[in-house]
């Protein structure tokens, strides 16, 4: 009943994200994006496909088409797996920031791989 729930992705598609609609009094929800069966009022809590590079095989970086990316504010500090946070993607339009949703933030050189990966010469 009592949590806090910030800068997250749930992506399980058709599942119940919550048995019960959390307490604002006593919860807190804030820059999650979600795929469960859930609808809420909170705008920075939206519903989306996270749009992760190959979450089959556990590659949970996001794609340059991904909602989730550069959408909060600037911080500085590592990633999930040790990497600079606030990775700016120039051509990718930002909401408060330039810091993606999630435990993983997107590196430049990795987007430069799929662009070139889907025959673009």
């Amino acid at each position: 009943r009592n949590f806090i729930l910030r800068e997250s992705i749930i992506d399980q598609p058709g599942r119940v994200l919550f048995a019960t609609n959390p307490d604002p009094t006593q919860s807190t929800l804030d820059h999650v994006l979600y795929t469960s069966n859930y609808s809420s009022s909170i705008p920075t809590v939206r519903f989306g496909d996270p749009g992760f590079m190959n979450a089959a095989n556990g590659d949970y970086r996001l794609a340059v088409t991904s909602t989730a990316m550069d959408v909060l504010p600037e911080r500085t500090g590592f990633d999930f797996i040790g990497r600079p946070r606030t990775i700016d993607v120039p051509w990718h339009p930002n909401g408060l920031g330039a810091r993606d949703i999630g435990a993983v933030e997107t590196q430049l050189y990795e987007l430069s791989e799929e662009i070139f990966g889907n025959g673009f010469d």
